[in-house]
């Protein structure tokens, strides 16, 4: 990679680049980029929700199939009952293959990208999960986010 006169460049390789200099305001980012053959296979990804952790990983992520998903267990966190902890909650949630889940507070919401269309089946899995993990069984609500 070279930097220079206000331009990245990458060489060879993939070319995937990333910035991880925290977080960018409110900014205009300009991108150009060619390609050698009209038959490449090439592209610009801007924002990916976590740092990769293999190359990639940007490619996988951001697979438009997938839909975002919040959901709020309910009763999850009061008083001393039902007490989950959100590392633990947002790692059973991993472990039931949901992608990049992540908790509010410690309020038992969760949003994560998920490929299950269907609510009703992905409420079973998470409510199932969690009442194995957990040892109770959350009422709880889904709604997908808008694109």
């Amino acid at each position: 990679m070279t930097v220079g006169d206000g331009l990245i460049r990458t060489h060879g390789g993939m070319g995937l680049l990333y910035w991880t200099g925290g977080k960018l305001g409110n900014c205009v980012i300009r991108v150009v980029f060619k390609m050698r053959d009209h038959n490449d296979n090439s592209g610009v990804y801007i924002r990916t929700p976590i740092e990769p952790r293999e190359p990639w990983m940007p490619v996988h992520i951001l697979k438009p199939a997938m839909a975002v998903v919040i959901s709020m267990l309910r009763g999850v966190n009061l008083g001393s009952h039902n007490r989950i902890k959100m590392d633990a909650l947002r790692a059973r949630y991993e472990s039931l293959k949901l992608r990049d889940p992540q908790t509010y507070i410690q309020s038992g919401n969760v949003i994560f990208r998920t490929e299950e269309r269907n609510l009703a089946q992905l409420a079973k899995r998470i409510e199932n999960g969690i009442e194995q993990k957990f040892g109770f069984r959350p009422r709880s609500f889904y709604a997908p986010l808008p694109k």
